[in-house]
């Protein structure tokens, strides 16, 4: 048994790099309400752009300081700091400016009011005939056209991130 609280300290913060920062590069969804995006590893650096709760990225497996790289959907790299990503969910994001938002799998099914914008992630549910049923981060389900979907490559490499740098 450690006695010390330097030796439980230790422990701890690996514990901490383990549990926490053991992520795999490849396909990741972001779980965090919204992720600032940055153009380097920075805190200082402007945010170029913030994501929303189910956003589908790359983790690259590159860090630097306290911050991971990750690609979008159009293949930028960003820097994020303090993200929390699911390797687990199956998300998607909206590809062309907007797409509708259906009732049912098809064109036939009524349309919802407001349109899915490009980049707005949802969690991919299944599908049917070419349309998706997805969700959003309020919980709410629609159909949309699967070609109107991105989904990254989902393979997956480990690796493991230390921030005590």
């Amino acid at each position: 048994m450690l006695g010390n609280v330097e030796n439980q300290t230790v422990i701890y913060k690996l514990f901490l790099v383990i549990f926490f920062f053991t992520v795999s590069a490849g396909a990741a969804c972001t779980t965090s309400s919204v992720l600032e995006l940055r153009s380097k590893p920075d805190p200082k650096a402007k945010v170029v752009k913030a994501v929303g709760k189910y956003t589908p990225v790359v983790l690259t497996g590159k860090k630097q300081k306290k911050f991971l790289e990750i690609k979008d959907q159009f293949g930028k790299h960003y820097w994020v700091r303090g993200g929390r990503f699911s390797q687990e969910l199956n998300c998607v994001s909206v590809k062309p400016d907007k797409s509708l938002l259906r009732t049912g799998p098809g064109s036939d099914y009524e349309s919802y009011p407001n349109p899915a914008r490009q980049g707005e992630g949802f969690i991919a549910l299944g599908g049917e005939d070419g349309w998706a049923q997805v969700e959003d981060e309020k919980g709410n389900r629609y159909w949309i056209d699967m070609d109107h979907l991105w989904r990254p490559d989902s393979a997956k490499t480990r690796i493991s991130i230390d921030f005590d740098e």
